[in-house]
């Protein structure tokens, strides 16, 4: 039992909003064993309207804080009453560690007693600014969001925070709360999930477990991260389709060992560009000299994963650019070699005679000399290149990485690339 209404474990403090009366009173042990006392909130709204009419009740925990040991989602018996109100249980991880916001939303819709578990990886995160809250969001406040809730915050939480918000004008939520249990999760296995677009399968041929996720660019550019958003494959979709303009119906299918299979997807829709760049007149080329690409990494050298596309941005005729390169190291295990480097531009190869060893960085900055740095920033070898990286002056570019490997074991390298335009003056 991670909260007990009758002893919190900490200070139990109440707030709310200046138009919200607030009353809340302990009342005995419900008959389900093991969930504590029950906890009656009523909050009535004097106010002219439900947004930002907020009530909370808060328990903070002294240092060293709150240990939510294994747990990885809560349960709780919830007496709804049908108000339409939010119920918000929120998690708040010690500032010390890096501050966290875990919101999880239940809304009053029903009457009487039912049981939610909530999930710590399934926040609400996307629906927090939806509403008023006795914080602001918009002032580089991104706890919400940001900051996974993982080991080290289940090890010092810092407050739980139970708000109701949205509370109907001249109306009032009465309800009451049990215990806040702790529970375990369950890995679960996706085995080859697709998605049926107009009953046409869209396949993507991995087993996926609780937590990872998959992105999908294009055909030949899908990826397998787990929970933490480290590269674990890429691998080709199969049955993709140009979907026409219209109504189309989606349905996620899988095999999966899981009593009750859960799954989020989001989608984008993509069409014509739309607008015009402004003229060259108004444009301060110089602001625009630098472009990056976003990091890619790898996890084989297989001549597919290690291969992608770089684009030229085409607003003048006459535009080309230099290439800066970073290739960082961030896990090479003790089995393994990573020796000469070689990056590939259009085809061509341009060959770095070193070993990469684990958080070591690689940098060529201006096409022609480049330096080793260990993982503290101390420069182990420098050298030249024979010849120049080209210039990018084509719109498709291909780009690669590859190493000769000895020994066996799991990698991951990160490469890093910086377009710098050449005519932005």
């Amino acid at each position: 039992l991670l909260l007990d209404w009758a002893n919190p474990g900490g200070e139990l403090s109440q707030e709310s909003a200046g138009t919200v009366e607030l009353r809340s009173n302990l009342l005995p042990e419900m008959p389900d064993p093991g969930t504590g006392a029950r906890m009656r909130i009523q909050a009535r709204n004097h106010g002219s309207a439900a947004r930002g009419a907020w009530a909370m009740l808060s328990v903070q925990y002294p240092y060293p804080y709150k240990d939510f040991g294994d747990c990885e989602a809560l349960s709780v018996w919830i007496k709804g009453d049908a108000s339409g109100a939010l119920l918000n249980f929120q998690i708040c991880g010690a500032r010390e560690y890096g501050s966290l916001l875990s919101d999880h939303f239940v809304e009053l819709t029903f009457k009487g007693w039912r049981r939610f578990d909530l999930i710590f990886r399934e926040r609400d995160a996307d629906r927090t600014a939806d509403y008023e809250w006795p914080y602001d969001l918009r002032t580089g406040n991104y706890s919400p969001y940001r900051t996974p809730f993982n080991r080290k915050f289940r090890q010092h939480v810092d407050k739980i925070r139970v708000f109701v918000n949205e509370i109907p004008v001249d109306g009032q939520v009465d309800i009451e709360l049990g215990g806040l249990q702790g529970l375990p999760c369950q890995v679960v296995t996706f085995n080859e999930p697709s998605l049926l677009i107009d009953g046409i399968p869209l396949c993507f041929p991995v087993q996926m477990e609780s937590g990872q996720y998959i992105e999908m660019e294009g055909a030949d550019d899908c990826a397998l991260f787990d929970e933490r958003g480290f590269l674990l494959r890429r691998f080709q979709v199969q049955g993709l389709q140009q979907i026409k303009a219209g109504t189309h119906q989606v349905q996620f299918a899988s095999e999966t060992d899981a009593n009750v299979p859960r799954a989020e997807l989001t989608m984008f829709s993509l069409g014509e560009p739309f607008g015009e760049a402004n003229s060259d007149d108004m444009i301060d080329w110089k602001q625009l000299e630098r472009e990056y690409e976003l990091p890619r990494q790898m996890t084989a050298f297989d001549g597919s994963s290690n291969r992608w596309n770089l684009q030229l941005r085409q607003e003048n005729a006459c535009e080309e650019a230099a290439l800066e390169l970073e290739i960082k190291a961030n896990h090479i295990p003790a089995g393994l070699k990573i020796l000469n480097p070689v990056f590939l531009l259009n085809g061509k190869p341009f060959c770095f005679p070193v070993e990469l060893q684990n958080d070591m960085l690689l940098c060529c900055k201006d096409r022609r000399t480049w330096q080793l740095y260990d993982g503290d920033g101390n420069c182990l070898q420098q050298g030249t290149l024979p010849e120049e990286i080209a210039l990018l002056r084509t719109l498709r570019n291909e780009v690669g990485l590859d190493c000769q490997c000895e020994g066996t074991g799991n990698f991951r390298i990160t490469v890093l690339l910086c377009k710098t335009y050449q005519n932005t003056d």
